[in-house]
């Protein structure tokens, strides 16, 4: 259930009507709740063990967007270092071809 859907599904009723209920609040509380969810999963994971048999992992949505926004991430150094590779292999096909001519 994303943001929107919990919004449209709790909109009209009375448990919502003093909170100023809206889909920003919607989707507050559904972050929290998948971050509480996400460490409860984890912590069960460690104490009792079960990661030794199963790889048990918790997904939400907002535990994707911590995966993207880490991998988003620019690394200047690997970058250099990886152009710094390209250019060092494609001089040695370079030579190598005109080792062949």
């Amino acid at each position: 259930m994303g943001e929107k859907e919990m919004f449209d599904y709790w909109k009209d009723t009375y448990k919502v009507q003093t909170l100023g209920w809206s889909q920003a609040k919607a989707e507050a509380i559904l972050a929290e709740w998948q971050a509480k969810f996400t460490e409860e999963v984890t912590a069960l994971v460690e104490d009792k063990s079960l990661g030794n048999r199963y790889n048990i992992n918790a997904f939400s949505s907002s535990h994707l967007n911590e995966i993207l926004e880490a991998f988003s991430e620019i690394s200047f150094p690997q970058i250099l270092l990886g152009y710094a590779l390209m250019v060092r292999k494609s001089n040695c096909q370079a030579d190598l071809f005109e080792k062949r001519r």
